[in-house]
């Protein structure tokens, strides 16, 4: 007797879910969406990144000339002065 109740339990449930989630039934075209209390922050502009310096601006011609693409096509993602105060030079690795 268990087992036949388990049985039709399991055939309701299959038979069941699909018109819950097509709209069958509506139980689940009457849930909104949940309104949060906490306001959301605007999205904040993205920084306009600096100019890329000379040593860039002549690593991008190089590799636009050598590779045969368009220097827009290219993007620099490290430009930065490193500096050795000890022998008194600094360099900019593109």
């Amino acid at each position: 007797m268990r087992h036949k109740l388990l049985i039709l339990l399991a055939v309701v449930t299959v038979a069941l879910t699909p018109l819950l989630f097509q709209g069958g039934i509506g139980i689940a075209q009457n849930s909104t969406a949940f309104d949060s209390p906490i306001p959301i922050p605007p999205a904040s502009p993205t920084p306009t990144p600096p100019p890329p310096s000379t040593e860039a601006q002549k690593a991008l011609r190089y590799v636009s000339e050598r590779e045969g693409v368009f220097v827009d096509g290219l993007l620099i993602i490290n430009d930065y002065e490193r500096a050795f105060p000890l022998i008194g030079r600094t360099f900019r690795p593109v």
